[in-house]
């Protein structure tokens, strides 16, 4: 499951999160059960495209992520609870949280603490993050993928593609 954002620097990092999404999608195995879905997050948290399996929602994933444009701030602790509760019910392939962000958050009606109190219950649900931009809050986007299993990671378009290859073949 992939969750984005509509970060800052807007044209650079939606181009890279859109060519990084195309990637994952393309990597992705429905055989293997994998599920995707697609969720926002500026002022508030949405679910642009539901979890699902992968052959009923990757078209609509892709046209999405295509439209996404930057602005707004940024819910991302919100986000982060939205998208790994649903993905923990996931019963089959991978369970994972993709967030691309400058990690900065500034909208959530949660705080870091509370997120951390949840991960014990997402049941295997590993967050991903990647930490974009030099305003990047790599510290905070690392204490919460490796409480989860996941990592963080800083950098650009070749990290996102590389990120998501890593996913797509079950890390």
């Amino acid at each position: 499951m992939a969750a984005c954002c509509r970060p800052r620097p807007v044209k650079t990092l939606c181009r890279s999160a859109k060519v990084g999404s195309a990637a994952l999608l393309g990597q992705l195995n429905g055989e293997r059960g994998d599920a995707v879905g697609l969720v926002i997050f500026s002022n508030s948290v949405e679910w642009m495209v539901p979890l699902g399996r992968l052959e009923d929602t990757a078209d609509r994933i892709g046209l999405a992520i295509a439209g996404l444009d930057a602005h707004g701030s940024t819910a991302l602790l919100d986000a982060i609870i939205v998208a790994t509760a649903s993905t923990a019910r996931w019963q089959e392939g991978l369970r994972a949280v993709v967030l691309i962000t400058d990690g900065r958050d500034n909208a959530s009606a949660v705080s870091e603490g509370e997120v951390l109190a949840l991960t014990s219950e997402w049941s295997g649900t590993r967050v991903f993050a990647l930490a974009y931009g030099e305003d990047a809050d790599y510290e905070f986007l690392r204490r919460i993928s490796e409480s989860t299993g996941g990592a963080a990671y800083r950098g650009g378009i070749s990290t996102i593609q590389a990120l998501f290859s890593r996913i797509a073949y079950g890390l």
